[in-house]
């Protein structure tokens, strides 16, 4: 049988949340001004927010010539939804 590779990952995410002057988020066909969360900021109700997540360690098994990912290796998974915890 050809060689077989195993390839393991992990991804990880940090981001800070805060309301900077020049941007915007729009939800459907509302946009919302960064300034004015900034201005619900400092009024309390609207603070800013760390996002921080790890996702599993998945491990793939791909046999020379063939494309990966070929098959999960058993144990290695599955990553919680959307790779967050």
């Amino acid at each position: 049988s050809p060689p077989e590779i195993d390839v393991s990952y992990q991804s990880h995410l940090w981001d800070r949340y805060n309301w900077d002057a020049g941007k915007a988020v729009t939800l459907g066909p509302i946009t919302i001004e960064d300034e004015t969360l900034a201005k619900l900021h400092r009024a309390g109700v609207a603070p800013e927010y760390d996002v921080v997540g790890t996702s599993d360690t998945r491990t793939y098994r791909c046999a020379l010539g063939e494309s990966c990912p070929a098959t999960v290796i058993p144990g290695s998974g599955p990553s919680p939804p959307g790779g967050r915890r």
